[in-house]
């Protein structure tokens, strides 16, 4: 990592970082990826992939990006201002908004109630205990075929309830550490009675407008044709987006890598904040480790910090963020993709060399060079259907529902949408050989039937494959022509 804060980016450096973003959006389908470097007062921006790939439209620097998670910064941030006005304190219980009514009993834990226990400080620090509506479901795509849908809206009332309704709190306030939306929604609602105003025009006011962001937007109060003009979001390749009233105070805000790192600058240098301790103080203050997995990255006052690096990341059902700032290396990064499944923190830990884990410190260097990337291979991964050559499909079939992965001692799995199959293979070099493929599941109905037994029949004469890492496409092949056409999935 550059530690010393005395020298910029190199030219090498620079295109060392291109070629990163370039290797990371290959790797992903051409997933559109934005990335934003502020080194000693010099901006750097690199982009890679598709904004919109069905129309070969390029994703540009200038480009929108919903940065989900990463809107909690902003709402932490109000919260503290109206600490530094005195109107509310960490310790204040959150009971005082809230005296009675269904959503006391989101602290209901078998037969008791600790509602008189959570404060500000815990729903700030994910120490509430509290059920979170959006990651109740532990599946991304679950979440999405349930609370997704054109014209999807939801209020104050209706999220908590959909939080409520998934059973007692996961611990007793102040006891543990898990992450939870519902929280930051709570505390958006907070931020409007205590303002006397709403959250959204709050935040405009006092952070948006003050720190000059003219291309950021709440997901609920975006123009249509700036809504329009934005990059397509995806899950894993498939078209997908998020009803903005469904992330609200905890994810709803919309911006761009300019804005964002106006934003970043101005928030780690203390401007948006009218006493020096407030800063201070959230940097350090109740941090908790995230997740055993990584020893090194905590959460605390609405920030996570992973050593010297201190931001939020970012989902949606369409997109991923990261923002981070380090005021040791004098330096700012803003990361954007447009697929929810492409993680922004690979990629920024890639570039910036970000030490998720203590044995990292000090032992990788920022703005490297990526590693040649290895020929990717039968096993490496799942792969999508795109095409069954020279076939005539159903006019209903969605080719994005065969999925077939080849694992290492030599089996075969698969899902054609409504049923699922397996089996073994052979291979040796360029020829593959699929054994008997067994159906785990009744047969499907109607077109995905249909296209059932044309992948079936399609597998059955295989003899071949082919691989091309530059397109990420694996061709499976009868006398040397390709029958079927996959894609790495993300």
């Amino acid at each position: 990592m550059i530690s010393s804060g005395l020298s910029a980016m190199t030219p090498e450096q620079v295109a060392n970082v291109q070629k990163t973003v370039d290797q990371f959006s290959a790797t992903q389908n051409q997933t559109g990826i934005l990335l934003l470097v502020q080194d000693h007062g010099k901006t750097h921006t690199f982009t890679a992939g598709y904004a919109k790939p069905k129309l070969k439209e390029k994703i540009q620097s200038e480009h929108l990006f919903e940065i989900g998670s990463a809107s909690k910064v902003f709402t932490g941030i109000a919260i503290l201002q109206l600490i530094e006005q005195g109107k509310i304190a960490l310790d204040t219980p959150i009971k005082k908004f809230y005296p009675t009514g269904a959503i006391t009993q989101l602290a209901n834990i078998k037969g008791e109630n600790y509602w008189d226990q959570v404060t500000i400080g815990m729903l700030l620090n994910h120490t509430s205990g509290f059920i979170d509506y959006l990651n109740v479901y532990e599946d991304d795509e679950k979440a999405m075929q349930i609370l997704a849908g054109q014209g999807k809206s939801y209020s104050f009332e209706q999220l908590i309830r959909l939080a409520i309704d998934h059973g007692d709190a996961n611990f007793k306030p102040g006891n543990s550490f898990k992450y939870c939306n519902t929280g930051y929604i709570i505390l958006g609602d907070i931020i409007s009675k205590v303002s006397k105003t709403d959250w959204h025009d709050y935040i405009q006011n006092h952070i948006l407008d003050a720190v000059g962001m003219p291309r950021t937007y709440f997901g609920s109060r975006i123009p249509q044709d700036i809504l329009d003009s934005m990059p397509q979001g995806y899950f894993n390749g498939k078209a997908s987006s998020m009803p903005p009233s469904l992330a609200g105070s905890a994810g709803e805000i919309i911006s761009n890598l300019n804005d964002l790192e106006k934003f970043m600058l101005a928030w780690s240098t203390g401007k948006l904040y009218s006493k020096t301790e407030t800063l201070a103080n959230q940097l350090k203050d109740d941090m908790h480790l995230m997740s055993p997995l990584a020893d090194n990255f905590f959460y605390g006052n609405a920030i996570m910090k992973i050593g010297d690096f201190y931001g939020h990341g970012g989902q949606t059902f369409g997109f991923q963020s990261f923002i981070a700032a380090n005021q040791v290396t004098q330096q700012i990064f803003v990361v954007g993709t447009n697929d929810a499944a492409v993680n922004s923190l690979n990629l920024l830990t890639a570039v910036a060399a970000l030490p998720i884990h203590k044995e990292q410190i000090g032992k990788q260097k920022a703005f490297q060079a990526p590693a040649p990337a290895p020929p990717l291979k039968l096993t490496d991964t799942a792969w999508q259907l795109t095409e069954v050559v020279q076939k005539t499909l159903p006019s209903a079939a969605d080719l994005r529902t065969v999925n077939i992965t080849f694992t290492k001692d030599g089996k075969t799995k698969g899902f054609s949408g409504c049923n699922s199959f397996n089996g073994g293979y052979t291979s040796k070099a360029s020829s593959l050989k699929l054994g008997p493929l067994m159906s785990t599941r009744r047969a499907c109905a109607g077109a995905a039937g249909e296209l059932e037994i044309l992948i079936l029949q399609a597998l059955d004469k295989v003899d071949g494959y082919s691989i091309s890492d530059e397109s990420q496409i694996m061709n499976l092949e009868s006398k040397g022509a390709p029958i079927l056409r996959f894609k790495r999935k993300p």
